[in-house]
Protein backbone atom coordinates (compact mmCIF):
# COMPACT_ATOMS: atom_id res chain seq x y z
CA UNK A 1 0.00 0.00 0.00
CA UNK A 2 1.31 3.45 -0.92
CA UNK A 3 1.55 6.29 1.58
CA UNK A 4 0.26 9.77 0.93
CA UNK A 5 -0.79 13.06 2.44
CA UNK A 6 -4.06 14.95 2.44
CA UNK A 7 -4.61 18.69 2.77
CA UNK A 8 -7.94 20.42 3.33
CA UNK A 9 -8.00 24.18 2.63
CA UNK A 10 -10.54 26.97 2.42
CA UNK A 11 -10.67 28.69 -0.95
CA UNK A 12 -11.79 32.29 -0.68
CA UNK A 13 -12.23 33.44 -4.25
CA UNK A 14 -13.75 36.90 -4.42
CA UNK A 15 -17.39 37.13 -5.55
CA UNK A 16 -17.76 33.35 -5.62
CA UNK A 17 -19.29 30.73 -3.40
CA UNK A 18 -16.76 29.80 -0.77
CA UNK A 19 -15.30 26.38 -1.39
CA UNK A 20 -13.23 23.70 0.31
CA UNK A 21 -10.30 22.23 -1.58
CA UNK A 22 -8.98 18.76 -0.76
CA UNK A 23 -5.64 17.71 -2.25
CA UNK A 24 -4.18 14.23 -2.11
CA UNK A 25 -0.43 13.78 -2.60
CA UNK A 26 1.48 10.58 -3.32
CA UNK A 27 4.46 10.32 -0.92
CA UNK A 28 6.78 8.62 -3.41
CA UNK A 29 6.35 10.88 -6.43
CA UNK A 30 5.39 14.00 -4.41
CA UNK A 31 2.59 14.62 -6.95
CA UNK A 32 -0.72 16.23 -5.98
CA UNK A 33 -2.60 13.76 -8.14
CA UNK A 34 -6.15 14.48 -7.02
CA UNK A 35 -7.85 17.77 -6.19
CA UNK A 36 -11.47 17.94 -5.05
CA UNK A 37 -13.49 21.15 -4.70
CA UNK A 38 -16.84 21.40 -2.97
CA UNK A 39 -19.04 24.08 -1.45
CA UNK A 40 -19.06 24.59 2.32
CA UNK A 41 -22.51 23.04 2.67
CA UNK A 42 -21.47 19.91 0.73
CA UNK A 43 -18.34 19.61 2.86
CA UNK A 44 -20.46 19.85 6.02
CA UNK A 45 -22.70 17.05 4.72
CA UNK A 46 -19.64 14.94 4.01
CA UNK A 47 -18.15 15.53 7.46
CA UNK A 48 -21.41 14.60 9.18
CA UNK A 49 -21.59 11.23 7.48
CA UNK A 50 -23.44 11.67 4.18
CA UNK A 51 -21.97 9.35 1.54
CA UNK A 52 -21.35 10.04 -2.16
CA UNK A 53 -21.42 13.85 -1.91
CA UNK A 54 -21.03 15.57 -5.31
CA UNK A 55 -17.77 17.44 -5.90
CA UNK A 56 -15.52 18.68 -8.72
CA UNK A 57 -12.48 16.49 -9.41
CA UNK A 58 -9.23 17.16 -11.23
CA UNK A 59 -6.49 14.59 -11.79
CA UNK A 60 -2.79 15.18 -12.41
CA UNK A 61 0.16 12.98 -13.49
CA UNK A 62 -1.60 9.68 -12.80
CA UNK A 63 1.01 7.75 -14.81
CA UNK A 64 3.67 8.63 -12.22
CA UNK A 65 1.79 7.72 -9.04
CA UNK A 66 3.78 5.28 -6.90
CA UNK A 67 7.05 6.05 -8.66
CA UNK A 68 9.94 7.70 -6.86
CA UNK A 69 10.93 11.22 -7.90
CA UNK A 70 14.59 11.92 -8.62
CA UNK A 71 15.83 15.51 -8.93
CA UNK A 72 19.16 17.07 -9.83
CA UNK A 73 20.65 20.34 -11.01
CA UNK A 74 21.81 20.97 -14.55
CA UNK A 75 23.98 23.81 -15.78
CA UNK A 76 24.00 24.69 -19.45
CA UNK A 77 25.61 27.37 -21.58
CA UNK A 78 23.60 30.27 -22.96
CA UNK A 79 24.49 31.81 -26.35
CA UNK A 80 24.44 35.32 -24.87
CA UNK A 81 23.69 37.22 -21.68
CA UNK A 82 20.43 36.37 -19.91
CA UNK A 83 19.35 39.99 -20.26
CA UNK A 84 19.34 39.58 -24.06
CA UNK A 85 17.11 36.47 -24.00
CA UNK A 86 13.38 36.14 -23.42
CA UNK A 87 12.02 33.72 -20.82
CA UNK A 88 10.74 31.49 -23.64
CA UNK A 89 14.21 31.37 -25.23
CA UNK A 90 15.82 30.37 -21.94
CA UNK A 91 13.19 27.65 -21.43
CA UNK A 92 13.76 26.35 -24.98
CA UNK A 93 17.55 26.19 -24.45
CA UNK A 94 16.96 24.40 -21.12
CA UNK A 95 14.72 21.84 -22.82
CA UNK A 96 17.35 21.17 -25.50
CA UNK A 97 19.93 20.56 -22.75
CA UNK A 98 17.67 18.29 -20.66
CA UNK A 99 18.58 14.59 -20.96
CA UNK A 100 16.01 12.16 -22.34
CA UNK A 101 13.47 10.86 -19.79
CA UNK A 102 13.99 13.95 -17.60
CA UNK A 103 11.65 16.92 -17.20
CA UNK A 104 13.07 20.42 -16.95
CA UNK A 105 11.44 22.36 -14.12
CA UNK A 106 12.22 25.76 -15.70
CA UNK A 107 12.85 27.40 -12.37
CA UNK A 108 14.91 30.50 -13.12
CA UNK A 109 13.76 32.85 -10.34
CA UNK A 110 16.83 32.73 -8.10
CA UNK A 111 19.81 35.05 -8.40
CA UNK A 112 21.88 31.82 -8.55
CA UNK A 113 20.08 30.72 -11.73
CA UNK A 114 22.44 32.63 -14.02
CA UNK A 115 26.20 32.97 -13.92
CA UNK A 116 29.10 34.12 -16.02
CA UNK A 117 32.39 32.23 -16.08
CA UNK A 118 35.40 32.80 -18.34
CA UNK A 119 33.37 35.19 -20.50
CA UNK A 120 30.60 32.64 -21.09
CA UNK A 121 27.02 32.74 -19.82
CA UNK A 122 25.36 29.81 -18.07
CA UNK A 123 22.00 28.96 -16.55
CA UNK A 124 21.22 26.54 -13.75
CA UNK A 125 17.92 24.81 -13.03
CA UNK A 126 16.49 21.58 -11.69
CA UNK A 127 15.37 18.55 -13.65
CA UNK A 128 13.29 15.62 -12.45
CA UNK A 129 12.22 12.16 -13.49
CA UNK A 130 10.08 9.41 -12.07
CA UNK A 131 11.60 5.95 -11.65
Amino acid sequence: MNKGQITISRLNKSNEVKKIEIKIKDSNSRINFLTLELDYDKFAELMTGLAFVECDLSFNDLENIGKKIEKKDIIFELPKSRHLLTDKEVEMIAKINTPDDWICMNCFRSSNSFLKKDGKYFAKTKIKRYI
